[in-house]
């Protein structure tokens, strides 16, 4: 009787999280396709560059604050769009124990 309530449990809950799974995306999806990625990323290293060169002595609050936002931003558009792939330690843990009951 236990095997059986704790299967139809089990049953239940799996089918609890079947809808959320098969739910749309509701992202935005990507379309512009990039002629030369390498101008592109070169062109965003070479801003890089001047801000960083920048004398932060002579500017005011305000225009400290602008370049490192826009510094930011282009420090995270290199890594997002230029990076590698990125794995968690939970995920590898995983992959290396399935690699490891399967082979």
């Amino acid at each position: 009787m236990k095997k059986l309530l704790l299967t139809s449990l089990t049953f239940i809950l799996a089918l609890t999280f079947v809808p959320t799974a098969m739910k749309a995306s509701s992202g935005l999806i990507r379309t512009e396709v990039v002629a030369d990625t390498t101008v592109t990323k070169e062109a965003l290293l070479k801003r890089l560059n001047e801000l960083e060169g920048l004398d932060r002595s002579t500017m005011n609050r305000h225009e400290k604050k602008a370049t490192s936002h826009e510094a930011n931003a282009i420090r995270k558009t290199l890594h997002s769009d230029y990076g590698g792939i990125y794995i968690s330690l939970g995920g590898l843990l995983l992959i290396i124990i399935l690699l490891i009951i399967f082979l």
